[in-house]
C-alpha cells in the first residue's frame, strides 16, 4: 500500500521541480507497468529545461545538491531527495536522465502495487496510516530547524521528522 500522502508529496515535489527549471514545457506521463511479475505505478515527469549531466545524475537525490548549472533558482536541495527518502520507503525505484523527447531532466518512479491507475490519468491510491518513523537516529537528540515556505511541506517534514528531532 501507497501512503497517500506521502504519493501527493513525490508528485508535487516533482511537479515543483518541473516548473522551476522548464523553459516552457513539462510532460507528466502516468501509467501501469508490470516489472518482474508486479504491478507497478511508473510516473514520469520531464521538462525541456537545463538538464543534468552524467556526473550529476548520481548526485541529484543527495541532500542540498544544488546543479551548477541552476543554482541560481530559489530552493535548497531537499525536494528531490525527500522523493527518493519516500520512493525508497514504499519499496519503489526512482531514476533520472535527459528527456529525449524534450531535452531537459526527467525523472521516473515507480511504485508497486496498492497505487491503481483509472484510465492512465488519475492517480487514486489507497491510503494506509503508517506512524512508523521515516528517519531513525536512535540515542541521539538534536535539533532540526526547517525552512519552508509551503505550509503543506512544513507541516509533512515536521510530522515525519519529529519522531527523533526536536523541530
Amino acid at each position: 500500500m501507497v501512503d497517500s500522502e506521502a504519493l501527493t508529496k513525490i508528485v508535487s515535489n516533482l511537479l515543483a521541480n518541473g516548473l522551476k527549471y522548464a523553459d516552457s514545457r513539462i510532460e507528466v506521463q502516468a501509467t501501469n507497468v508490470v516489472v518482474e511479475g508486479k504491478n507497478m505505478l511508473e510516473l514520469t515527469v520531464s521538462d525541456d529545461g537545463p538538464g543534468i549531466t552524467k556526473t550529476e545524475k548520481a548526485k541529484i537525490f543527495e541532500p542540498f545538491y544544488r546543479s551548477a548549472t541552476t543554482s541560481s533558482e530559489n530552493g535548497f536541495g531537499i525536494g528531490l531527495s525527500l522523493v527518493k527518502l519516500l520512493v525508497d520507503k514504499h519499496e519503489g525505484v526512482i531514476t533520472a536522465g535527459r528527456s529525449e523527447a524534450l531535452g531537459g531532466l526527467m525523472v521516473t518512479i515507480r511504485l508497486p502495487q496498492g497505487v491503481v491507475l483509472s484510465n492512465n490519468t488519475n492517480v487514486v491510491a489507497e491510503s494506509e496510516k503508517n506512524e512508523e518513523p521515516m528517519v531513525d537516529i536512535s540515542g541521539h537528540e538534536c535539533n532540526l530547524l526547517i525552512v519552508e515556505d509551503t505550509e503543506e511541506m512544513l507541516e509533512f517534514l515536521m510530522k515525519n521528522l519529529g519522531y527523533h528531532f526536536n523541530v
